[in-house]
């Protein structure tokens, strides 16, 4: 009985968990933007929290505070809750105050990363070289005052401006069609978001559930989220032992509840940022929550959320263009198959120049090219590449520039050679 006891006081102050100021504040902010977007009539959606898988990495992923699909493409927006003033130093915002503590983090090159990111998983995805994303720092906050560098910045604005911003950015685009239109929220939809967990006392984490460790059945293919209430007061807890209402909810929206023991469930939830949970390593019981929603319904690793054809791929080890023999036996080769007989002879797409192959002397022979992020690539020698004048060649076929090829050949295990 006392162990009952010293667990439902334990509960209570778990799930009393309050949001740090200063995050609320910034969650308000963004929140603030969002509801902001979607009363303008040039924003047809809005996104919060959408992650941005980075090609570069096998589990690397940023996050754009806020998206919004307009009628000529996306724009993506870092929210800056700054109060105070906010000059330009080096190509980048600094917040005066903060500068005096030490470093300042990257803002616009950050953002500018990210994006260019975006757009080389929707190459990938669309072949599409044109997909539009305008990046922009929104500042909510009344009390900032920004320099007259920053007000004349393209790439900067208030609130009250985003209108205007936005309109100006898409000013020289073509209005995209329905079918495009379409393609744009299938890719902000795919990237995804975070897993959440949150308390009865305001708090909110962000991060990834580990979907082996979930209990009870629970598979984030079928459950969008779950409401966690405690069954009974302090006296039912007494006699009873602690009992949980559970409400779950599935991406089709339909809703089924139980009542059932809390015993020794939980749900291990990490955040890349710090240590979290009651053993440091993102354990919680389902006690102390009050609800967990998943941020999509495909695990967000190795891009999957924005790349997979089936979410059980097989790896590619780095470096290799090729399946390796264990994975080409594995049942889940055909997916991977099927995005090498995506790229038939003759065919023209947009790759993205991966690397620079150079001989012993270290001289470039030919170009590693990327066709389908983490997943496809293709060689392209240098002898293709003859009508161009050298000086100019690192600044048009550099790393992650985008480059315009024909599939020569593809033996369609990964060797796939590359023209002009």
């Amino acid at each position: 009985m006392l162990a009952r006891i010293a667990a439902y006081r334990k509960t209570l102050a778990a799930r009393a968990a309050p949001m740090h100021v200063r995050e609320a504040k910034s969650l308000d902010a963004e929140l603030r933007v969002v509801h902001h977007l979607e009363t303008l009539s040039s924003v047809l959606q809005v996104w919060h929290g959408v992650r941005i898988p980075d090609p570069n990495r096998p589990r690397g992923a940023g996050e754009v505070d806020v998206v919004g699909l307009t009628p000529w493409g996306l724009v993506a927006m870092e929210c800056k809750n700054w109060a105070g003033d906010v000059v330009m130093e080096d190509g980048d915002l600094v917040q005066v105050r903060r500068r005096a503590r030490g470093k300042t983090p990257s803002v616009l090159p950050r953002l500018l990363k990210k994006t260019t990111q975006a757009k080389r998983m929707a190459l990938s995805l669309y072949n599409d070289p044109a997909f539009e994303i305008v990046e922009g720092v929104v500042f909510p906050n009344p009390a900032t005052r920004l320099s007259d560098e920053c007000k004349e910045h393209p790439r900067i604005v208030n609130l009250d401006g985003l209108e205007a911003f936005i309109k100006q950015a898409f000013a020289k685009h073509d209005l995209l069609s329905d079918d495009q239109l379409a393609q744009y929220a299938d890719f902000v939809d795919r990237c995804g978001h975070w897993d959440v967990i949150t308390f009865d006392g305001g708090r909110i984490d962000n991060g990834d559930f580990n979907d082996v460790l979930l209990p009870l059945g629970w598979h984030r293919s079928e459950l969008k989220s779950v409401k966690i209430e405690l069954r009974g007061g302090f006296i039912s807890t007494f006699f009873r032992g602690l009992r949980l209402n559970i409400t779950t909810t599935a991406w089709s929206g339909e809703q089924a509840s139980e009542i059932i023991d809390a015993g020794d469930l939980s749900v291990t939830h990490t955040m890349p940022w710090g240590p979290s949970g009651i053993d440091g390593n993102g354990k919680h019981p389902l006690a102390h929550l009050q609800t967990i929603a998943f941020g999509s319904q495909i695990p967000f690793t190795e891009a999957a959320a924005a790349l997979a054809v089936n979410p059980a791929e097989p790896r590619i080890e780095e470096g290799s263009t090729t399946l390796n023999e264990a994975a080409a036996n594995r049942p889940e080769a055909d997916s991977m198959l099927a995005l090498y007989e995506r790229f038939q002879p003759g065919d023209a797409v947009t790759g993205t120049v991966l690397k620079h192959l150079k001989d012993d002397s270290g001289v470039t022979y030919a170009l590693l090219v990327e066709l389908v992020a983490r997943k496809v690539r293709g060689i392209i020698y240098m002898d293709q590449f003859d009508d161009v004048n050298p000086v100019f060649f690192d600044a048009f076929y550099g790393p992650e520039k985008p480059v315009d090829v024909v599939i020569h050949s593809n033996d369609f295990n990964g060797r796939i050679k590359l023209k002009r």
